[in-house]
Order: structure tokens, then sequence, then C-alpha cells
């Protein structure tokens, strides 16, 4: 039999009825207005690409960090990819002569081999501790080579094959091709001109095959594609100022700056995969 008396239950504790403020910069800015979210997507952008202008590569390196503090990584990928396959088509454009892809075809078929099992890694296994992992080898070897030291491999072709393979492999998990690349052919000694001609190549042909597969995964949605129109015109100003750079940047600062950048790379990859970006 009910008792008429009616029970009142508990009120929420504050634990419950309040959600905790945000401890993450992500989380703040996310909360930004959207017009200076846009601002700050087009300085990132800039930057990135005057950096991608003058050396050839970076600007994915560059351009996500920054990106996903105000955007979501998922649609920081397929914007920063987008936007790197334009630039680099227009480097390209002027610099084709200087492409030595005799050199590096085992890199490429590699790099298009590793790239399916990235994404396989990606939807199946713990990225975050592979951006770990590799993050911390990244920067491991950045600091060496920094510090001066570098031997030059006899057999290049054949060690292309796992370099590329590993170059591919972060390209479809954690979508960042290049310090496997950049620091190995640092380490040849490729010339100056034959390096930046090369690499931008590289990672264009790496860049669109990966679009079949950012659409699979459903990550090449309208909103990417908006974003990456958006910002397209800072990219081209900063790419096109970088390009200008070249001839007054000596090779030494170039040398430096292309490991200061991958550094850059490896701690953000290492930061990333410990939850603290």
């Amino acid at each position: 039999m009910q008792s008429g008396r009616r029970t009142r239950s508990a009120p929420p504790s504050s634990r419950t009825q309040r959600q905790l403020p945000p401890t993450t910069p992500c989380a703040t800015f996310r909360k930004m207005p959207a017009l200076e979210i846009l601002l700050l997507a087009l300085i990132a952008v800039f930057i990135a690409g005057s950096v991608q202008g003058l050396t050839g590569f970076g600007f994915g390196i560059v351009a996500v960090p920054i990106l996903t503090l105000f955007i979501s990584p998922k649609l920081a990928a397929p914007v920063t990819l987008l936007n790197s396959i334009l630039l680099n088509t227009l480097i390209v454009q002027r610099t084709h002569t200087d492409i030595d892809l005799k050199r590096i075809w085992p890199l490429i078929l590699a790099g298009l081999t590793g790239v399916p099992i990235g994404t396989w890694i990606l939807v199946h296994a713990d990225v975050d501790t592979l951006r770990i992992y590799i993050g911390v080898a990244t920067t491991l070897i950045a600091l060496f080579f920094l510090a001066g030291f570098s031997r030059e491999v006899q057999r290049e072709k054949l060690a292309f094959l796992p370099i590329g393979l590993l170059s591919g492999l972060m390209s479809g998990s954690i979508n960042m091709a290049g310090p496997p690349v950049i620091l190995f052919l640092t380490n040849q000694r490729v010339a100056r001109h034959i390096f930046r001609a090369t690499i931008v190549a590289y990672f264009l042909i790496l860049g669109v095959f990966a679009i079949p597969w950012l659409a699979l995964g459903g990550l090449l949605t309208r909103d990417a594609l908006l974003t990456a129109a958006i910002v397209s015109p800072a990219l081209v100003a900063g790419g096109l100022i970088g390009n200008r750079l070249v001839p007054s940047v000596d090779d030494t600062l170039v040398r430096r700056l292309t490991l200061a950048i991958v550094l850059l790379a490896g701690i953000t990859s290492t930061l990333t995969g410990l939850g603290a970006l």
C-alpha cells in the first residue's frame, strides 16, 4: 500500500548541476565569435603559406597546431590538405625543371603504399600513442641534426623505401607526412633548389592520393571545402611572399629553419598525443 506522502528527490549536486569550465586552450578558443576565428585562421594560413613558399614544406606542420586551437581537428585536416595541394601546385609550376623524380620514385611508391595503412591505423589503433612515439623520435632526431650530427646514406634508393612507407603511414594516420622525408633529404645534403622542388612534388602527389581516403572517411565535407576556399587567398599571398624571399635567404639559414620546423612538428605531435593541445 502506497503512502500518501511524496518523497522529494535530493537536489542535484553542484557537480552534476553545472559543467566545469573548459581547461584547455582549444575549448576556450572555440567559443570565440566567428569573425575572430576567421581572422585567426587567415593569419595562421598566411604564416604557414609563407613558410612553405620559402622552404617547400611546413604548411601542415605550422597550420594544423594553430588551426586546431579554434576549429575541429576533423575540419582542420581536410582544410590543410586542400590548401597544401593548391599551394604545392603553384610552386611546382615554377620549380618543375628542378624536380628529380628519377631520384625519388621509390620514395613516392613507398609513400603511396603507406597512406592506406596509416588510414587503417587511424580507424583501428590508438593514434595518440602513435603521435607520442613519432613525436619523441622526430624531436630527438631534429635535435641531433641541429647539433651538427649528419652521416650521408650511400644506398639512397633502398633507404627511400622505409622512409617513404613511414611518411605515408604518418600522412594517413596523423596527417604529418613531412618529418621522415625532410630529415632524410636534409641528411643527404641535397642541393637547396632540388630539395625544395622535389619535396613539393612529393607532397603534391601524396596529397592528391589522400583525397579519396578523406572522402571515404567522411571528412571531405561541404564545410571543409568552404573553409578551404575562404582561407585560400591568405594561403596564396603567404606562398608568394615566401617564394620571393627564396633568393635572399642563404642555405645555412634555410637548413636551420627546416630543422626548427621539424622540431616544432615533433614537439606538437608529442603534446597532442599527451592531450596537452
